[in-house]
């Protein structure tokens, strides 16, 4: 595929027409927040014989960009990346009691349950591995 070179980090992306983006809403206890998600080859989302792969990145405070290039190495799934709360383009609040391992979880099952992903394979990469 066509790679680019990203804004201000030089990170390596995949072509805007292989991936959809898109933003769910997650409830603290300040109110809604707004997390960012990146799906490489969406078609592919739902198929029966390769579940996607949910790419989960490091940090704290390190969007999940860097991890865009697993979809050269891995060209026949989907990949769902998507920036916790706190990263990336989601939204950052100032408040620490907002973001805990518990709340990342929650997250990631809001964030799933909204595109429809049921069966899938975990990568998670330092803290997204917790």
């Amino acid at each position: 595929g066509v790679r680019t070179r990203g804004p201000a980090n030089g990170v390596v992306s995949l072509d805007a027409e292989k991936a959809r983006e898109g933003t769910v809403m997650v409830t603290r206890s300040d109110g809604e927040h707004e997390l960012a998600y990146r799906i490489v080859r969406p078609m592919n989302l739902s198929s029966a014989q390769a579940a996607p792969i949910v790419a989960l990145h490091g940090g704290p405070s390190v969007p999940s960009d860097y991890l865009y290039p697993l979809g050269d190495v891995v060209p026949y799934r989907s990949i769902v990346f998507y920036d916790q709360l706190g990263c990336g383009k989601s939204d950052k609040p100032d408040d620490a009691s907002l973001y805990s391992t518990a709340h990342s979880v929650d997250d990631l099952r809001v964030l799933l349950r909204k595109i429809g992903v049921r069966r899938f394979h975990l990568y998670g990469q330092s803290y997204g591995g917790i």
